[in-house]
């Protein structure tokens, strides 16, 4: 009897220590690697919706689970016309996000076309305010650059880059000689550039032209492997000619049209719901990339291969074939020209003629009849718009200003009878 409970007591303790080592090692699985570069990423996500805070608490879970190193984030950091003031930056960006630990680590930031509608450096100037405790938020300038372990971010202002930025104007040279020459000289084993407007992007926006011919050149120049952009409610993977264009817009709105803007047989993942993505970087060849769902799941994973040497530069390719006729949405390509004059600053052409834009200004500052007037044009019809996509959501007067969240679309010219035609697409 005393025989049979010694052997089983020691079979109890080999088991117990078999289910120790057990959890010692799933630990040792889960724990995050010191070693590594661990980077969150959220972009358009400064609304004061229900799922900001879900997606905040989501993205601080998953902060803290692999210590990262950094929050990037990709602009729209306030919606819907940029903070007007330091206090602005407490209440719409410390509270809302540094209220979760795991988001207490340092954010890096750019901005957004909704952050440069209110014409003060309040973002940028944030950083060294007494408000922003303990330094989590950095913007040093519109643009900089960061180094995390191998990795060596780059940070561009695309709202200036595409000359949407009256007072800016003078400096968008200066933006693209200091990228040129800070990606050249290097030595990162990763080079990554962060910026708002995406190179392609299959959401309602699509790809800037601008990025693609003026941007994309020169970091396929000097070997950078990974472009981050935002603008587009949604989430993407893109990757073409060894270079990877990830969209993170999905801080709090849902993309709600497509324009499949992008080169042909790109497009690994789209995902239109609300999220975030993360990037770790653990040798110089390969990085993990995740496309976190609202709850913090993983909606989608892939591994980035480092480009490491600059690729050639190539024409911009053929892009993705036009879709069906039932899914063709309102946005059309090209300068919008409207009637001899090329209406700026536009966010989206809404219409073939190039006369129907969702201009890029703050719409509860200028209305669709002084915005045409500035081109030497009247006003022939407004509307409010919530989603971004030049939907005709609720017709407005041609001096109404659109107060609180969405912009405006605006008609210039001569007053037609275009409704059918626009809904129709067939200008």
């Amino acid at each position: 009897m005393r025989i049979t409970s010694v052997i089983s007591a020691a079979l109890l303790l080999q088991g117990a220590s078999s289910f120790q080592m057990a959890r010692e090692f799933e630990k040792s699985m889960t724990a995050p690697n010191s070693s590594c570069v661990n980077l969150m990423i959220i972009g358009d996500y400064g609304s004061k919706r229900s799922a900001q805070r879900r997606v905040a608490s989501s993205m601080a879970q998953v902060a803290a689970s692999v210590n990262a190193d950094a929050v990037l984030a990709l602009g729209d950091n306030i919606y819907e016309h940029g903070a007007s003031s330091s206090s602005q930056m407490v209440r719409d960006w410390r509270d809302v996000y540094l209220r979760y630990d795991g988001n207490r680590r340092p954010w890096y930031a750019v901005m957004g076309n909704h952050d440069w509608r209110t014409p003060r450096h309040v973002q940028r100037d944030f950083t060294s305010s007494s408000k922003n405790i303990d330094g989590h938020w950095n913007m040093p300038s519109y643009w900089y650059k960061k180094q995390f372990g191998n990795a060596e971010v780059f940070f561009v202002d695309t709202q200036v880059w595409r000359r949407s930025v009256r007072s800016m104007r003078s400096q968008i040279h200066k933006q693209e000689q200091w990228l040129d020459s800070a990606l050249s000289n290097s030595t990162a084993a990763w080079k990554i550039v962060v910026g708002h407007h995406p190179t392609w992007s299959a959401g309602s926006h699509g790809g800037s032209s601008t990025m693609q011919k003026e941007l994309d050149p020169i970091m396929r120049r000097h070997g950078a492997s990974i472009f981050f952009a935002g603008h587009d409610h949604s989430q993407q993977h893109i990757e073409h000619e060894s270079v990877n264009y990830i969209v993170s817009g999905a801080g709090v709105k849902r993309g709600r049209a497509r324009s499949n803007d992008y080169p042909f047989g790109s497009l690994r993942r789209y995902q239109g719901e609300e999220g975030f993505a993360s990037l770790e970087i653990c040798d110089d060849s390969q990085a993990t990339l995740k496309l976190h769902t609202s709850n913090g799941g993983v909606g989608y994973q892939s591994i980035l291969r480092n480009i490491r040497r600059p690729s050639p530069i190539t024409t911009p390719p053929c892009p993705f074939s036009p879709p069906s006729p039932a899914t063709v949405e309102n946005k059309v390509k090209g300068p919008a020209l409207c009637m001899g004059v090329k209406l700026a600053p536009v966010d989206m052409r809404c219409s073939r003629d190039g006369c129907t834009v969702q201009p890029d200004t703050s719409s509860s500052e200028i209305s669709c009849e002084m915005y045409c007037s500035e081109h030497g044009l009247s006003c022939a019809g407004a509307w409010s718009n919530g989603f971004e996509d030049c939907g005709l959501d609720q017709e407005i007067s041609c001096t109404d200003l659109v107060t609180g969240s969405g912009s405006q679309v605006c008609r210039c010219g001569a007053k037609w009878a275009f409704r059918a035609e626009f809904q129709n697409n067939t200008f």
